[in-house]
């Protein structure tokens, strides 16, 4: 699998080129800088790897604590995280729960601040959160913005495929040790016998036996 690098350098050769097509197809700067920007942060913030200890998990800086309940539900490389549209899908809707609960507090807090009582804060908090979601809807650039994240997932998803299976042919046709060719041994006549090899292990000399005969006595 590539590092964070690897993916990092990817995104940045493929921004370019991005921005160049998006702007032949369309000849219109607004949707180059969405499709662009959406492709940057696809790379290089909202990576299927953030649902590991990466690169750009750590990006995230002190927020990067949001995406630890998202590390938990999903295992690396899962169809959840690395799936074409899903990943993208499911990073989005996660990250957008975040921000509405955000700004679901923040309207709560500036009500209460205003002098309003509690179900007042409540009713005015979720009325901000559906303000934002139906403008975010109206957007006519939100497309591009999503297609822009799409494609810089695609382009990570691509590479860990492409860095896979080049690594697993090179698995497969790895040469074997050629054989040597030359005299036959003298064990070849006997089939596929080969002599026991001695064990390495060093064993200490026993000492010789003392003689059982009995030492002669002196009287004098």
């Amino acid at each position: 699998m590539p590092s964070g690098k690897t993916h990092d350098r990817i995104t940045a050769w493929g921004l370019p080129m991005v921005a160049a097509a998006t702007f032949g197809a369309f000849r219109d700067p607004a949707i180059t800088l969405a499709l662009t920007g959406g492709f940057a942060a696809g790379g290089f913030f909202l990576s299927p790897d953030l649902d590991i200890h990466s690169v750009p998990y750590k990006r995230w800086g002190p927020l990067r604590w949001i995406w630890l309940p998202y590390r938990k539900m999903f295992r690396h490389r899962s169809p959840w995280t690395h799936g074409v549209l899903i990943g993208t899908t499911v990073r989005v809707a996660y990250f957008m729960v975040w921000v509405a609960a955000a700004v679901a507090v923040a309207g709560a807090v500036a009500a209460l601040l205003a002098g309003g009582g509690g179900d007042g804060a409540g009713q005015e908090a979720i009325a901000t959160v559906i303000t934002m979601a139906q403008w975010l809807w109206r957007q006519p650039l939100l497309w591009g913005v999503a297609a822009g994240l799409e494609l810089g997932a695609l382009s990570h998803v691509t590479a860990d495929f492409l860095f896979s299976k080049v690594r697993r042919r090179k698995a497969k046709t790895k040469k074997k040790p050629a054989k040597r060719r030359g005299r036959r041994s003298q064990w070849s006549y006997y089939g596929n016998y080969k002599p026991a090899l001695r064990s390495k292990k060093r064993y200490r000399r026993r000492p010789k036996p003392r003689s059982k005969v009995p030492k002669r006595r002196r009287y004098f």
